[in-house]
């Protein structure tokens, strides 16, 4: 049996930074809870845009007691019983989830594509940790260091990570975060965020903003760099920043979000050679959507599609659809 809990003291767990209430009360302005069984616990929010409502899971499920012979299809049948609880939230249908949202299987009926993500395991050494880094890596953060670049930690540089950050979003013109949200969301979340920024002769040449929690995973969810960062500089932030989370007792550092296939040669292929280098481990399972109500999930993918065409778009869909496509390839 089901419940949906929208208190994080009666799930009386302790859950991941993701899973947090203050993570979700952060993200969303209209609805966020957590469905609870005997065996797992998985946190949404609901997001309100125009009329439509969609449910988005912020987290794996958590594992209320460990299995010994854990079977995906426990989990599958937990999601199946999750589907049917949906209309109680009053979302319309379930979206594409966060790509560190990683999921071991997918209910029956779901849309779903193979994903994954690049995590280091930070209960290694530093020793360890510093050898498994690719030797371009090892050099050119040895280099960096030499030459002066610093990485500053802190909320007092929000405003160099925001601009940063910015700036490499509509670069690439991507959709991101604004000021007043991941301000709200650094303030919320507390010691649970790390923001850093690597400095070259006190320019900013990189950023990121971590979310993590002791016992559990680090996740840089935002970032960038400038066009043309000193090399080495992004190296060395982000070495800094796993020597900084396994000091907080942080179990692994994850770079969030991978394609299984990335295109040959292409820039995604070249950003996860560069996440992989870092001696990280690819993790694979499986990011899944569900029209629970098919008019409404039709409806809305209709005027996502009318909105590309009118700002001179091209239609993609999310990471799911663009899977889906690519493997059909």
């Amino acid at each position: 049996m089901i419940k949906i809990i929208s208190s994080e003291e009666e799930v009386g767990f302790l859950l991941p930074v993701t899973a947090q209430e203050n993570y979700l009360k952060s993200i969303t302005n209209y609805k966020y809870g957590w469905f609870v069984s005997s065996d797992f616990i998985l946190p949404f929010i609901v997001e309100r845009k125009l009329f439509f409502k969609r449910l988005i899971f912020t987290c794996e499920v958590v594992k209320k007691i460990e299995f010994n012979d854990f079977n995906f299809s426990k989990e599958r049948l937990f999601f199946e019983e999750v589907i049917n609880k949906v209309k109680e939230t009053s979302a319309h249908f379930i979206h594409q989830p966060n790509t560190n949202v990683v999921f071991n299987t997918f209910p029956i009926g779901s849309i779903e594509a193979k994903f994954g993500s690049y995590q280091v395991d930070l209960l290694k050494t530093e020793e360890d940790l510093f050898l498994s880094l690719h030797q371009k890596h090892r050099n050119v953060i040895r280099k960096s260091k030499r030459d002066g670049v610093i990485v500053k930690t802190g909320y007092t540089l929000f405003s160099d990570f925001f601009k940063v950050y910015q700036d490499t979003m509509v670069r690439q013109n991507l959709n991101y975060s604004s000021e007043s949200d991941l301000k709200k969301m650094s303030l919320d979340l507390g010691d649970n965020v790390l923001i850093s920024v690597a400095f070259k002769d006190e320019k900013p040449q990189g950023c990121s903003m971590l979310l993590f929690k002791k016992g559990f995973g680090s996740y840089y969810f935002y970032g960038g760099s400038i066009s043309s960062p000193y090399t080495g500089a992004i190296n060395l932030m982000h070495w800094e920043n796993m020597m900084t989370m396994k000091e907080k007792g942080v179990i692994f550092y994850d770079f969030v979000g991978a394609r299984i296939r990335p295109i040959k040669g292409g820039k995604t292929e070249g950003l996860q050679r560069f996440k992989k280098r870092f001696g990280s481990e690819m993790k694979e399972g499986y990011l899944w959507k569900h029209a629970t109500n098919k008019i409404m999930y039709r409806l809305f993918c209709m005027l996502a599609y009318i909105n590309a065409r009118i700002h001179r778009r091209i239609y993609t869909g999310d990471i799911i659809d663009q899977e889906r496509e690519l493997n059909e390839k």
